[in-house]
């Protein structure tokens, strides 16, 4: 099936100035997004879109660069408008446009591919997939705050767990951008990820955004990382 990775790479972040350029273990952040794509045989091409940057897209070969509008540059625009403009840029019309962000820079291949094999099994009853990871405690031991008030998440019971034991609550998961896949025709329809999304579960990774996540991004890449490769690798 034909299969485009898209990575976004747009500049203006605010919390961490020129993030997607900025050094993490001695190259810029969205090329450890950019290396892993390339090195994945199951895309058809690799994509990079943004309104600059380009200078990091003219040192890969094999990479496709797309001049995204500023209008679609802001920090409201939405994940579909972003994969729709690449996608329309590029037209095809069928096949899987698989999503990449550069703020979870740590990758294992074995994953991409798993997560591949998996939605392309599910692609008659799934309209597109989200890659998860289990969260530390569970949403259900959470609040809202309003006011200076604090309000249980009730979970599907409608019971307040935020005194009970995390083991005994139901456990919540949130996504991490690891790999995002969508049908392209879903995409060209205004739908995205679609009404059956299916899950795919990873290990826990590094999400970068704030400066702090920012930091511990670089203890990983200088302390762990090795270690957490050999760890993930397929069995």
């Amino acid at each position: 099936m034909d299969t485009t990775a898209i990575i976004p790479a747009r500049s203006g972040s605010k919390r961490i100035p020129n993030k997607n350029v900025k050094l993490l273990d001695g190259i810029p952040l969205v090329e450890h997004t950019i290396r892993t794509a390339l090195a994945c045989d199951r895309f058809d091409r690799v994509v990079m879109t943004s309104d600059d940057y380009k200078w990091v897209a003219d040192r890969y070969q094999d990479l496709i660069y797309i001049k995204r509008p500023q209008n679609l540059c802001g920090d409201d625009i939405a994940d579909q408008e972003v994969i729709y403009h690449a996608i329309t840029e590029l037209k095809p019309t069928t096949g899987l446009a698989v999503y990449l962000r550069p703020t979870t820079p740590f990758r294992v291949l074995y994953h991409l591919e798993e997560a591949l094999k998996l939605f392309e099994n599910l692609l008659d009853s799934a309209t597109g997939l989200r890659s998860i990871e289990r969260m530390g405690e569970s949403a259900f031991k959470c609040f809202t705050f309003n006011l200076a008030q604090i309000r249980p998440i009730l979970d599907e019971t409608g019971t307040d767990c935020t005194d009970m034991p995390n083991h005994m609550v139901t456990p919540t998961y949130k996504t991490n951008g690891y790999i995002d896949i969508a049908k392209v025709e879903e995409v060209l329809a205004g739908n995205l990820w679609g009404d059956k999304i299916a899950g795919y579960l990873t290990p826990h990774t590094v999400e970068i955004d704030t400066p702090e996540d920012w930091a511990y991004a670089e203890y990983y890449a200088q302390r762990q990382l090795p270690q957490i490769i050999e760890f993930w690798k397929e069995p």
